[in-house]
């Protein structure tokens, strides 16, 4: 059985998974293909059991992967994956789900039976240009009782202003690690 796989690098991760670095695999479609037991191999060798996969939701969902995250969490492994925020999502088996959204008024309460359905382990990556837009998705956020914890793209709005808007319950996060 093999995967697509795009790049293998170890990074910090900015408070994307459970240590202060991980192992990032990126999977597309259109990358060499790497046999998943010696994939697995290559991994645990590195001892950091932190993973975090990113790329194209075809890869992500399909069964190699599948079969990769299981027996990685079965050798205690924590596994997260990236993938955009929709009106339903994949049935994963993973300790993470990091949803990338770009929520809008329009989509707010299209994708809230979704915000709802996670858990305090997964992540929302909020990719919002202005502080209105935050204070609203937000706001959206809290009406729903959603337990995910919530990030924002530093790239797009200053920690600095978000601090300064009175918003404390919101992390930061570094976009160029799996955006």
């Amino acid at each position: 059985m093999d995967l697509n796989v795009a790049n293998l690098k170890i990074d910090f991760n900015y408070g994307l998974g459970i240590f202060p670095a991980s192992i990032y695999i990126e999977l597309k479609e259109e990358a060499p293909t790497r046999n998943i037991v010696s994939l697995y191999d290559e991994i645990i060798d590195y001892g950091l059991p932190d993973v975090i996969f990113y790329g194209d939701k075809s890869c992500i969902v399909s069964n190699e992967s599948q079969w990769l995250f299981a027996r990685l969490m079965a050798s205690l492994c924590h596994i997260s994956v990236v993938i955009n925020l929709e009106k339903s999502l994949p049935k994963l088996i993973v300790n993470r789900l990091i949803l990338k959204a770009d929520i809008s008024y329009k989509s707010a309460r299209i994708i809230v039976p979704v915000l709802k359905a996670l858990s305090e382990n997964d992540i929302v990556l909020l990719s919002i240009e202005s502080i209105k837009d935050l204070l609203f998705v937000r706001s959206v956020l809290l009406k729903c009782g959603a337990k995910a914890r919530s990030m924002f793209n530093s790239d797009l709005l200053s920690p600095q202003a978000v601090l300064d808007a009175k918003i404390f319950d919101l992390l930061p996060f570094q976009p160029n690690i799996v955006w």
